[in-house]
């Protein structure tokens, strides 16, 4: 079989997670000026915090809301974002909102906003305190940050994220968009959404 993408090749690891993620609608790849699909998912380039925003919400099914104007002041938020947002915002889905959503999310802001969007669809309890988070051997970096450490407890409890070969979360690093659709295939199958 092909790939949708043309740089998604089929004997790379990335290949089964983007695959999915498009078949089932989470992933649409990126569009041209006039919104023509271009047939490129950019496995390697940086997830944007509005695509995914994006891709959590279809992943769990939460609607858009209406595409003509901000209901709140988001900075950052392309004109495809609009209806994204507001129907975040409409949801009541927890993010700080203060952040520009045309920048790359990180891997801690990527769990913290996958687990507030499961807790608010109930298919998760956020945790109450840290166990096997402080087991990454970078958490000093980011115990301070006590909503990110509660997320990434979640995500690691799960099995949803295990961290690098060496041991480390690297929380401030950019989740690329290959790590992003990995990230939800494994939350797929860790919690059964259909």
């Amino acid at each position: 079989g092909a790939s949708k993408f043309w740089d998604t090749p089929l004997d790379t690891w990335y290949y089964g997670p983007i695959a999915y993620n498009a078949t089932e609608g989470f992933m649409k790849g990126y569009a041209d000026a006039s919104g023509k699909l271009t047939g490129s998912c950019g496995p390697a380039n940086p997830t944007l915090r509005i695509e995914a925003l994006a891709m959590d919400m279809r992943l769990v099914n939460i609607p858009v809301g209406d595409d003509d104007v901000l209901s709140t002041d988001v900075p950052g938020v392309p004109e495809w974002g609009i209806p994204i947002v507001n129907g975040a915002l409409k949801a009541g889905v927890e993010f700080d909102w203060t952040l520009r959503m045309d920048e790359p999310i990180t891997r801690i802001e990527s769990m913290t906003l996958l687990s507030h969007i499961l807790e608010g669809k109930e298919y998760i309890t956020f945790p109450e305190s840290v166990d096997q988070a402080a087991e990454y051997k970078d958490y000093a970096s980011f115990e301070g940050n006590a909503d990110g450490a509660l997320a990434v407890e979640a995500m690691t409890g799960l099995g949803i994220v295990k961290g690098s070969s060496d041991g480390n979360l690297y929380p401030d690093a950019n989740l690329v968009r290959s790590e992003f659709a990995a990230m939800n295939q494994r939350v797929v199958n860790a919690l059964g959404i259909e």
